[in-house]
Order: structure tokens, then C-alpha cells, then sequence
């Protein structure tokens, strides 16, 4: 049963990742896309070196990793969100729905966002970080009420 288990959730992380990749590339990398790029060049991050294919390439491998936290975070959360399955104890499935939640939402988002556009990244942080106590405190109001 386990093991069965354990294929439908590698089947599931490989299916997950491979339809966002396809997803962040047909609306943030096609060609039809890059015409809006030229639109307003100054918000655009510069290339950090004189070899932009390296700076390029560098960028789309962070890219994958946050798309795949993104993936795994998913399955965390469907693990939570199932009643019985992991936790028993309603005070730390609060806190791990909200720590899922924040992982699925603002950390890709703001990742992002910090790798491509020209934003602090202190204000990246505290918006990172601000939405972590927010969710968190939400989800615990939540469990502790219901």
C-alpha cells in the first residue's frame, strides 16, 4: 500500500512539474510574450555579467527549483488538507497549513518577482516574511475555532 502510495505521489510531483514548466513558459517565455518586455525596459533586472546566456541560464535553474518547492509544497498541502492522514493534533496542522499555504503562494510569486524585476530585496523579505505570519496566524484562528 505504501509503496503504491509513494508511486502516485513521485507520478503526481513529475506530472505537477512538468505542466508548470509549460505553464511558466507559455506565459512568461514564449515569443509572443517578449514583445511586452520591450514595453517598459527599466523595471527588467540587468544581467549581472558580460555573459548573458550564463546570468540567463542561471536565472531559469532558480526558476526551476522555486516551480518545483512550488510542486512539493502542493503535495504537503493535500497531505494536510486529507483528515487522519498526518496529523492528529488540530494546533500543528494549523501551523503547517499556513507554513503550506505561504509556500505555495507568496514565496513563488515574490521569488519570482525578485529574480526578474529591479525590487529591494529587503522589501522582498518583509513581504515574504509578513505574509508568513499572516497566514500562519489566520490558518491557527481557523483550526482553534472550528
Amino acid at each position: 500500500m505504501w509503496t503504491l502510495l509513494l508511486v502516485r505521489f513521485i507520478g503526481s510531483l513529475l506530472l505537477m512539474f512538468a505542466s508548470s514548466l509549460l505553464v511558466d513558459w507559455f506565459f512568461s517565455g514564449a515569443k509572443w510574450v517578449q514583445k511586452f518586455y520591450a514595453l517598459a525596459p527599466e523595471i527588467w533586472r540587468p544581467m549581472e555579467s558580460n555573459d548573458a546566456v550564463a546570468t540567463q541560464k542561471r536565472v531559469v535553474r532558480t526558476s526551476l527549483f522555486i516551480t518545483l518547492g512550488y510542486c512539493i509544497s502542493f503535495l504537503i498541502f493535500y497531505l494536510v488538507m486529507r483528515p487522519g492522514i498526518v496529523f492528529e493534533n488540530s494546533v500543528t496542522r494549523g501551523i503547517v497549513l499556513g507554513v503550506t499555504l505561504w509556500l505555495i503562494g507568496p514565496v513563488p510569486v515574490y521569488a519570482t518577482q525578485q529574480l526578474f524585476l529591479k525590487y529591494p530585496r529587503q522589501v522582498t523579505r518583509a513581504q515574504i516574511f509578513g505574509w508568513l505570519v499572516k497566514l500562519i496566524i489566520s490558518s491557527l484562528i481557523m483550526t482553534l475555532m472550528f
